[in-house]
């Protein structure tokens, strides 16, 4: 019975060693290549390949308001091909008259056809200041009142546009300024009577003397890929201004989605077409990039956006960005990267070959198990010959499983312990408490383990699944079978062979006389064990996780040895009234 007892124990602390180092193997090794292909859309990318304004802004307006669709806009804004400007100062418009914005080369001023509500239908303005004045007169009307927030932008697409996004999201006004206020913007700031809150992209609000409008706020851009970050990333909570996307979170988990349009920033024209992203869809602010790579700030920005998940990747959040032209305005390597990107992906931004910091800690309990375990049989065999072999696996595997605690555990069982020879076992003398404690680290140190490994194994081959009709169908899930196989191969095995030679070497009973006088020490502390470790079990990897985690994840070995250790909380009680009734002896 020791050499079986030797036999099984050596199996266990080979899977206990063997799994931890299997899962590192899978996290850490090179991942395996990829098939190049070239796609417009992609799983977190969609391209509209257009090589021109106008059809740019059509496929888009067709994407977000198809004709079998049950979602009709409530009218369309045309703007002229040739002035980006035009687009800028009707993007708000997006918003009230709540339909797509399209670039017509036909034309040669802002058209607006609504539906449902009556807007003046053409904007005659030639000058950008003039126009949008001319337009934040329309939407007042729309409105009501005048819009309080305004974005008072440069006549640089590379700062004006960024801000058209978000009028058109939003509905805010734009207006434009360079060194000197024009006119027009001034008489549309005075008609909010000294109340607006201007948010100026470009253009410096103290040298233009914004204090007699209102309240101004200048957002801090020293170029257009600057200037776009910031129209992403800022946001004012007082006046709910803003995307705020603002993605410095220091590491913490990424845990909400975000979208964004990729332009290129030699093409302002092409930019403008796709204002409309801006409100409908997947909408999102607008970031710039060169044709065959993106910025590093943007890049920087992308990768920050990246979305994590804790145990499957289904549970999201996920991005999106789109793609505004055709692979001669943004190439397919920029696509591709933006892509990985904003993957979902394991824990904090670590892609499938990294370790989360629960990860880490739990990487360092284990390496502290394999130390305890080797402490443990090295002093036992050095120090205290007298422990038998049974004992001396058993408390290896304690130690292998709970580290430290199983040299406190130890210490606590033998330092200054008197003992004597009892039978082909040496027995020790001790208080109450720490014959208890010892009683329950041997019930642990051989049944935790077997837990653990057969459990594992179970979820490796893959769980059964039994088909029950009634209210008792549960009983048949394929959670509820790797519990009865986990708990009753660890039974089995715990009883006939720990629990059995354990009472032989105790006595002079034979193999029959101590499995009967085993079982009910053995079914009682195990059973009390099984029923915390799977409720535990259940609770931390069903309800907080979500779902149960994979075998190949250090997160089930983590949250199977933390149930363990919660069942052996649960069992102590039932463990201390074994040992004070000598059912289970508290002095091996």
């Amino acid at each position: 019975m020791r050499k079986i007892t030797v036999i099984v124990a050596l199996i266990i602390a080979f899977f206990i060693l063997f799994v931890p180092g299997y899962i590192l193997w899978l996290t850490w090794k090179p991942p395996e290549p990829i098939p190049a292909m070239i796609t417009p859309n992609t799983t977190n990318t969609s391209r509209f390949l257009a090589s021109n304004p106008a059809d740019l802004s059509d496929e888009i307006a067709n994407a977000l308001f198809p004709e079998a669709g049950n979602n009709a806009p409530g009218g369309t804004i045309r703007v002229p091909a040739d002035k980006w400007q035009a687009g800028v100062a009707a993007a708000p418009l997006i918003r009230w008259v709540n339909g797509p914005l399209i670039v017509d080369e036909s034309i040669s001023t802002v058209r607006v056809e609504s539906f449902t509500q009556d807007v003046p239908g053409e904007f005659s303005e030639s000058d950008p200041a003039s126009l949008a004045a001319q337009i934040d007169t329309a939407t007042a009307i729309i409105a009501g009142s005048p819009t309080t927030n305004i974005l008072l932008v440069s006549e640089d697409p590379g700062f004006a546009i960024p801000a058209a996004y978000w009028a058109a999201q939003s509905g805010d006004t734009v207006l434009f300024a360079n060194d000197e206020l024009p006119e027009a913007t001034r008489e549309a700031l005075s008609r909010r009577n000294g109340e607006a809150r201007i948010y100026t992209l470009g253009v410096d609000g103290a040298a233009l003397g914004l204090d007699e409008f209102g309240t101004y706020k200048n957002l801090s851009a020293n170029n257009k890929i600057t200037a776009a970050l910031e129209m992403a990333e800022f946001y004012d909570e007082d006046n709910d201004f803003g995307w705020g996307f603002d993605l410095n979170n220091f590491g913490w988990r990424v845990n909400a989605h975000y979208n964004f349009v990729l332009a290129n920033q030699e093409l302002p024209e092409m930019a403008i077409a796709g204002v409309s992203l801006g409100r409908f869809g997947k909408f999102g602010p607008l970031l710039w990039t060169d044709r065959d790579r993106i910025p590093t700030l943007v890049n920087q920005y992308l990768w920050k956006a990246k979305t994590e998940y804790y145990t499957n990747p289904v549970e999201g959040p996920f991005n999106h960005a789109w793609i505004l032209g055709d692979y001669d305005i943004i190439d397919s390597a920029v696509q591709g990267r933006t892509n990985t990107s904003q993957e979902i992906s394991e824990y904090r931004s670590q892609g499938d070959y990294g370790l989360s910091g629960l990860e880490m800690l739990l990487v360092v309990w284990i390496v502290a198990g394999i130390v305890s375990a080797i402490w443990l049989v090295l002093y036992s065999w050095r120090r205290l010959p007298q422990i038998s072999t049974m004992m001396l696996v058993t408390w290896g595997l304690l130690g292998l499983v709970f580290g430290p605690i199983g040299v406190w555990i130890y210490s606590m069982s033998y330092d200054q312990a008197p003992w004597k020879k009892d039978g082909m076992m040496a027995s020790w003398q001790r208080p109450s408490f720490n014959a208890v404690m010892a009683a329950s680290a041997m019930n642990r140190g051989f049944d935790g383990p077997l837990m653990l490994v057969i459990s594992w194994i179970v979820t490796f081959l893959g769980l059964p699944l039994v088909v029950f009709q009634g209210p008792w169908f549960w009983l048949g899930n394929s959670m509820m079978w790797g519990i009865y196989i986990s708990y009753f191969g660890a039974l089995l095995l715990h009883w006939l062979v720990m629990h059995a030679g354990m009472f032989m070497m105790g006595s002079d009973r034979s193999y029959g006389q101590a499995v009967k006088r085993a079982f009910l020490p053995a079914f009682v502390s195990m059973t009390a064990m099984a029923v915390g470790m799977m409720g535990f079990m259940w609770w931390i990897q069903m309800v907080n996780l979500g779902s149960m985690p994979d075998d190949d994840e250090l997160l089930w070995w983590g949250t199977t040895v933390l149930s363990i250790a919660v069942g052996w909380l649960v069992a102590l009680p039932f463990d201390a009234l074994l040992v004070k009734h000598d059912i289970q002896p508290g002095d091996m």
